[in-house]
C-alpha cells in the first residue's frame, strides 16, 4: 500500500508540473466512470421521470377530453360500469340534498282549498275560467271515456313499446320518491309491484317521450281532451305519469 501511495503521489506531482488535470487522465476517467452517480445526477433522472409522467397524463387527459363536461362524464360513467347511452346524469344528487337546496315553494295557491273537485261533462269555457289557469286542483272523471287506448295503456303495454328504444335516454324522467334512475329500471320491476298488489312498495313516476315510433303509436290511443278550450296550447311532446 505504501508503494502504491508513493507511485500515485509521483504521478500526481508529474501531472501538476505539466499543468494536466488528473481527472483528464484515461485511467482517472475509467475509474470515475465506475463511481456511483452523484446526487445531482439522480435528481436529474427523477425530474425527467416526473416530466414524462406529467406529459403522458396530460396527453391522455386531452385525448379523453377530460377538460370538458362531456369527456369527464363519459369517464365517470365508464368507471362506474354504466351505459353512457342510457344514463342521463354522470353524478346524481341524493333526493334529500336536492330538497334541502331547492328554493322555497310558494304555497299561496292552496289557500282556502279543502278538497279536490271531481267534475263531469264540464264545458271548455267553465274549465278555462275555473281551473285552467288558477292552479285549483280538479279531476275530470270522464276525460278519457272516448280514448281508444283507455284499456290498453297498461304497464306491460309501455314496457313492450319502449323495449330497445335508444331515443328515450335523452328524455326527462321524474323518479319522485322512488329508487329508479331511469325508465329502463322501472320496466325491470316485478309484476306484483307493477300492479301495486298488497305488500309491495308503492311507486309513482313520470316521463316525457322522445321516441318518434312511440309517439306515432300513442297518437292512436288518445284524443284531445274535450274540456280543453280551443285557445289552449297543444305541444307535440307526450307526457306520461
Amino acid at each position: 500500500m505504501e508503494e502504491a501511495a508513493t507511485r500515485l503521489s509521483a504521478i500526481l506531482a508529474r501531472a501538476e508540473s505539466l499543468t494536466v488535470d488528473p481527472r483528464d487522465l484515461p485511467a482517472s476517467r475509467k475509474l470515475l466512470g465506475r463511481t456511483p452517480s452523484s446526487p445531482a445526477r439522480g435528481q436529474g433522472s427523477l425530474l425527467y421521470l416526473l416530466a414524462g409522467v406529467v406529459t403522458v397524463t396530460v396527453a391522455v387527459g386531452y385525448g379523453l377530453q377530460l377538460y370538458t363536461h362531456a369527456g369527464l362524464a363519459r369517464v365517470l360513467l365508464k368507471w362506474r360500469g354504466y351505459d353512457i347511452y342510457r344514463e342521463r346524469c354522470a353524478v346524481t344528487l341524493p333526493e334529500k340534498l336536492v330538497n334541502w337546496v331547492r328554493p322555497a315553494e310558494d304555497c299561496g295557491m292552496c289557500d282556502g282549498i279543502t278538497q279536490v273537485d271531481k267534475v263531469s261533462n264540464i264545458l271548455p269555457e267553465e274549465f278555462e275560467s275555473k281551473y285552467a289557469y288558477t292552479g285549483r286542483p280538479v279531476v275530470v272523471m270522464d276525460g278519457t271515456l272516448s280514448w281508444p287506448g283507455r284499456h290498453i295503456l297498461t304497464f306491460q303495454f309501455f314496457k313492450d313499446l319502449y323495449n330497445g328504444s335508444l331515443e328515450q335516454v335523452a328524455c326527462q324522467f321524474f323518479p319522485y320518491e322512488t329508487e329508479f334512475r331511469s325508465l329502463r329500471e322501472v320496466f325491470q320491476m316485478g309484476d306484483d309491484r307493477a300492479q301495486m298488489r298488497d305488500g309491495t312498495k308503492p311507486w309513482y313516476i313520470g316521463w316525457s317521450n322522445c321516441d318518434n315510433h312511440v309517439a306515432r303509436v300513442l297518437k292512436d290511443q288518445y284524443s284531445r281532451p274535450y274540456f280543453l278550450p280551443e285557445t289552449s296550447e297543444n305541444k307535440k311532446t307526450d307526457w306520461i305519469f
